[in-house]
């Protein structure tokens, strides 16, 4: 894993993949403050790694839509050139990591006419469009066109461009077309884009690289809950919750259970989005917005009322009309507004359609103050928190895609079954549909989609069945098809012989569901004969267990296979307890060699109490302990722990670990940027493989078709390295070929090259918005 920090610097086009709420809007919204601020103030400790101060230039796709295109009157130019000199860097890291790895029509508008259009429009001017479109998405105002400008044209630029996710499929390659001119115009720049987990080939075809938003691990929660728990906010939460804010006993307990309810949350797949809601309303109510911190639609009902206007209703208002017609209009709105934009695929709303919705929405049957439908618009859209932004002079769009999935999600049952029914396959392709599919289950009943869903052939990978899994958790205990949901993916999981991948898919599936009989379900796989069943029934209990499970887990670590022990180990960090810990704590000491070095590692990632655990055993007598506490600390990066044992230890093998941790975390510390797509008739271990069959690698497509004789016709690790390859810069076409070197016979063909073929099979799939199925590849 690569810091967010230091993803710049290497190749200059980089591309952000993730589901909705990962994070990735965030992280092109903490680059462009970062730079900004370096710009501002040469005093100012730099967090991301730049070559030079940039100017950031932020935008949305949205606003390339020619109805979005507005800029203010001229003000006085600025030329950013003068601020473009110094280049000092800070040594803070931000903690956010990353991993190498819907439609924009116009209401009562031409799409083909519009889409010939704009792709005209953006060949013809394509650095004005550019300018232009970044001034719309910040609401600036027209003296900044020479600014961006002279950023760009010097070189001295890093582009952020936000929205790839919202532009329909068919407009694509128009915009990645329009970037591959813009690149060649203005070399020099950086350019950081972001995308959701499917459909981004255009973008790697001119060569983008993927890097995948990677979910919060413990540490990171427990530091985002500790920040959260430290601020003034937090006081007005003891307050509500009656404790007393003179106690600072207090704080590391609301502190720690926040902690536990987002690790929580994030063993169940909540999203980051997700996870900070929680913690909003969780922080103003001292108290947790649901009984269960992974049912979703409490929370966000929560957060709807704290962000929508309060109103004090009229003094003479008569009993049960005391509730605000403002917060009611206002939320009457969204929903609808939400299930329009969700039903017709498009992410824009127009002043006029949006005015219409707020005059249907004001209650006909009772007095309203004057100007009422401005006061619902300014609620809407000016007030802060407002969930609708302007993007241009005369559209809207939701502040977050998930606000607009939940709130389409609260009016689906108004929509007929056949509709719902329509929307039902596209979910699979559009992450909104999927999102307001999940939050329904919770407020809607489901019960008539269950079946038509599964009734859908899956892909290899189980989709469906991981959707099903969200489904599972969301609706209601007493839902009659949930049992029989429930033995369909468990009858999955125990399937014989399944890949390592595959089966750990169909693990983290039973995991989303958080129903009761899943650790049962677990404990009975551990006995299995299949080593992968019982490494994967490992994995699974690790992120379900509560301290009754802990002895079962302790008896994994028995198991005569050591992937199984090891699974176990690795799993106890993320249970993150401290009873967790303190069994991590009794591996690392009384363990074999390898499996203590594995509780070491382990034990870094287990926050506080993990991190003093090996605080202790540094100082212990036995030379193996003191070794894995080494690889835990280097974890934790503790810098001062390792300087010491390296000078005074007593035993080599332990100064010479703790040194080779220095060194390595040094080496982290300068590590920036990201490598630039492989060119394959450069890779050595290809041209050595080609010599050997007495060929060429050859160039372009001839060295494609080298690469595919290679996965059909090499050893185990030249398939790997080639299925590996494939990953990276595989297309469409290549599926059929990785999915012929699934099917064989041969003894030769370890699981390890079976996992490389399938990671490449699922990249390339979702790269290119294909389904994979056990046939063959077939588009959507």
């Amino acid at each position: 894993p690569l810091p967010l920090s230091r993803i710049l610097g290497g190749h200059p086009r980089l591309l952000i993949v993730g589901p909705p709420g990962a994070g990735k809007t965030s992280a092109l919204a903490y680059v462009a403050i970062d730079c900004a601020r370096r710009l501002q103030d040469d005093a100012h400790v730099a967090h991301v790694k730049l070559d030079q101060k940039r100017l950031p230039i932020y935008l949305s796709l949205l606003a390339l839509e020619p109805a979005a295109e507005a800029v203010k009157p001229d003000e006085t130019e600025i030329d950013i050139l003068d601020h473009l000199d110094n280049d000092e860097e800070g040594e803070d890291e931000d903690k956010a990591e990353v991993e190498v790895i819907e439609p924009l029509e116009l209401e009562n508008e031409d799409t083909e006419n519009t889409t010939q259009e704009h792709g005209d429009t953006l060949q013809e001017n394509p650095l004005e469009r550019l300018i232009e479109a970044a001034i719309v998405t910040i609401d600036g105002s027209q003296a900044m066109q020479t600014v961006l400008k002279q950023g760009l044209e010097a070189g001295r630029a890093v582009v952020l461009i936000d929205g790839w996710a919202d532009v329909a499929p068919h407009r694509r390659p128009e915009i990645a077309a329009w970037l591959a001119t813009l690149i060649e115009q203005l070399p020099g720049n950086w350019w950081l884009t972001c995308a959701g987990e499917r459909g981004y080939a255009p973008l790697a075809e001119i060569d983008f690289v993927p890097l995948e938003m990677l979910a919060w691990d413990n540490r990171q929660i427990e530091q985002f809950a500790n920040r959260w728990a430290a601020i003034d906010l937090s006081a007005n939460a003891f307050r509500r919750a009656n404790v007393p804010v003179s106690d600072e006993e207090r704080a590391p307990t609301f502190a720690r259970q926040l902690t536990s309810n987002l690790q929580q949350m994030a063993r169940a797949g909540a999203s980051t989005f997700d996870m900070a809601l929680y913690t909003f309303t969780y922080c103003v109510d001292g108290k947790p917005s649901t009984p269960s911190p992974t049912r979703y639609t409490p929370t966000y009902q929560r957060a709807l009322n704290l962000l929508l206007p309060p109103e004090e209703a009229p003094k003479e208002a008569p009993k049960g009309e005391e509730k605000s017609w403002l917060t009611v209009a206002c939320r009457q709105v969204l929903e609808h507004v939400a299930l329009d934009l969700q039903h017709e695929r498009k992410m824009l709303v127009n002043r006029q359609t949006l005015e219409a919705c707020i005059e249907a929405a004001l209650p006909v049957a009772r007095e309203l103050p004057a100007r009422a439908e401005k006061q619902v618009f300014t609620a809407l859209t000016k007030k802060h928190g407002a969930l609708l932004r302007a993007l241009g002079s005369d559209h809207y769009v939701f502040q977050h895609v998930l606000w607009q999935a939940y709130l389409a999600a609260c009016q689906m049952g108004t929509l007929d079954e056949d509709t719902l029914l329509s929307w039902l396959d596209a979910q699979t392709h559009d992450p909104r549909l999927a999102a307001s599919f999940r939050f329904y289950a919770e407020i809607g009943d489901i019960t008539p989609f269950v079946t038509a869903w599964m009734r859908g052939q899956d892909d290899i990978f189980h989709t469906r069945l991981n959707v099903l899994s969200t489904w599972i958790r969301a609706a209601p205990d007493n839902a009659a098809w949930r049992n029989g949901a429930m033995a369909v993916l468990a009858k999955s999981f125990l399937q014989p012989h399944l890949p390592w991948r595959i089966r750990k898919a169909l693990a983290q599936a039973l995991v989303t569901t958080g129903m009761s009989g899943i650790r049962y379900l677990f404990k009975q796989a551990l006995q299995h004969n299949e080593d992968t069943i019982r490494i994967a029934a490992a994995w699974g209990l690790s992120r379900v267990a509560t301290e009754a499970d802990i002895p079962t887990l302790a008896g994994a670590l028995q198991d005569e296979n050591p992937d199984v022990r090891e699974t176990t180990v690795r799993g106890l960090a993320n249970l993150g307890t401290d009873a967790a810990a303190r069994l991590l704590a009794r591996v690392l000491l009384e363990g074999d060699e390898a499996l203590s070095l594995i509780a070491g590692e382990a034990l870094g990632q287990c926050g506080a109490e993990g991190a003093s655990i090996l605080e202790e055993a540094i100082e212990l007598e036995d030379v193996v302990a003191r070794r894995a506490a080494v690889i835990g600390l280097a974890q934790l990066q503790a810098k001062g722990l390792l300087e010491k044992v390296a000078r005074e230890d007593d035993q080599w093998i332990v100064r010479s670990a703790a040194s080779a941790a220095l060194e390595d975390i040094e080496a982290q510390k300068k590590r920036v940027g990201v490598e630039a797509p492989v060119e394959l008739d450069q890779l050595p271990w290809l041209i050595s493989w080609a010599a050997s069959q007495g060929e060429s690698v050859g160039m372009g497509e001839a060295a494609r078709r080298t690469l595919l004789c290679a996965l059909a016709e090499g050893d185990p690790p030249i398939r790997i390295a080639a299925a590996q390859t494939l990953a990276q810069v595989g297309r469409a076409a290549d599926l059929e070929a990785l999915q012929a070197a699934l099917v064989t016979d041969d003894p030769q063909d370890n699981h390890q090259v079976i996992s490389a073929v399938l990671e490449a099979l699922a990249r390339i799939s979702h790269r290119y918005e294909v389904n994979v199925t056990s046939a063959r590849p077939s588009a959507p």
